[in-house]
């Protein structure tokens, strides 16, 4: 998988926010050699933390709670309309092209960060918007 369709879909479990959606990027991650993003590291942290609990309390434990402690009982974030959504790199590219254009800002950093607040209503990171911007570059030049 290419790195774009790599950020793209940890965006997306991201948004899913719940435990499948967090051991869904730790197999990406291992599997690309991708870092973990910080909220599956979050994640793993809570999860390391309640296991260990749950195995020092050997009195009181119930192999009935481990979907519990792993946080599969968590509620999932609500899902978000993704009509409107922009996800198409080239109109990303196009559209900080033309916000930098028009003299509203300078940076192509700058470009993206305001194209994932306005646009994409910070559902994707700037630096999600900037990697594609920065995508569809190489594939051909300005």
């Amino acid at each position: 998988m290419d790195k774009f369709a790599n950020i793209v879909l940890l965006d997306v479990l991201e948004e899913k926010g719940d435990a499948e959606a967090a051991w869904e990027a730790v197999k990406l991650c291992t599997h690309e050699g991708l870092p973990l993003p910080a909220w599956v590291s979050r994640y793993l942290g809570e999860t390391a933390a309640g296991l260990l609990e749950h195995f020092a309390n050997r009195d009181v434990r119930n192999p009935m709670d481990l979907p519990k402690v792993l946080g599969f009982d968590r509620v999932k974030k609500e899902k978000w309309d993704w009509t409107g959504t922009h996800l198409d790199p080239h109109e990303a590219a196009h559209a900080i092209d033309e916000i930098i254009r028009s003299g509203e800002v300078k940076s192509v950093a700058s470009a993206a960060k305001q194209y994932s607040e306005t646009v994409l209503k910070g559902r994707f990171a700037p630096e999600t918007v900037r990697s594609w911007y920065y995508s569809v570059r190489r594939e051909r030049p300005r």
